[in-house]
């Protein structure tokens, strides 16, 4: 099953891949900050959405 990371603000994905996402890494590396919109993310998910 692939795992998807998407902005909550824009749907930017800053990941897609069948290895679960390492959300810290994540947001290390954008610096915190979606590169679509600029809004602040964090690195604790708000939401988890499961596709059958």
């Amino acid at each position: 099953m692939p795992y998807k990371v998407v902005c909550k603000h824009c749907g930017y994905v800053f990941y897609k891949d069948v290895k679960p996402p390492k959300l810290y890494e994540i947001y290390k590396s954008v610096g915190g900050r979606c590169p679509r919109c600029g809004k602040r993310i964090s690195w604790m998910p708000s939401s988890i959405t499961l596709n059958t």
